[in-house]
């Protein structure tokens, strides 16, 4: 009986690689969310779409005056605002995007990580100047051999 726990918690542990596919690593994800960002740079919404689960859930807390809003979307709902918002980017002068590094943390037993980074958008409006920083942070996991974010969590806060 104690070998079938033991070998049980083994199999539990090695998860990932007993099932054929390599634990997550660091620089993959690194990578992935480097490509995301990169789609984010440049309003890709296509590959914003690829990078995501069918089934990702999306959040976006943003405070304003005092107040947060907390918005849930689905994957399709997301890119449909998504659009939006790059469509609404025409109407507006000085746009800036600066991301930072993300980082990664990668779960017990390799299956799934967590990427974070801060985004800082500005740009001006009516002659006046808005800057948001958000927050991200990813839960990914590796889905028929490749990287998806799952769950997207964001944060904003105006400057």
């Amino acid at each position: 009986m104690k070998r079938r726990i033991a070998a049980l918690l083994l199999w539990l542990a090695a998860g990932p690689a007993l099932a054929g596919a390599p634990p997550l690593a660091e620089a993959d994800v690194i990578e992935f969310m480097n490509g995301f960002d990169a789609a984010e740079r440049t309003g890709d919404v296509a590959a914003i779409s690829a990078a995501l689960a069918p089934d990702c859930r999306v959040e976006m807390r943003a405070t304003a005056e005092g107040h947060e809003h907390v918005t849930a979307m689905s994957h399709d709902e997301y890119l449909t605002d998504l659009d939006d918002y790059y469509g609404s980017l025409h109407d507006v002068a000085g746009y800036e995007y600066r991301s930072e590094p993300a980082r990664a943390t990668i779960a017990p037993g390799g299956e799934t990580a967590r990427a974070t980074r801060r985004v800082t958008e500005s740009f001006s409006l009516d002659g006046e100047r808005h800057t948001f920083h958000v927050d991200e942070t990813a839960t990914l996991e590796r889905r028929d051999g490749r990287l998806v974010i799952t769950a997207l969590a964001t944060r904003s806060r105006p400057d």
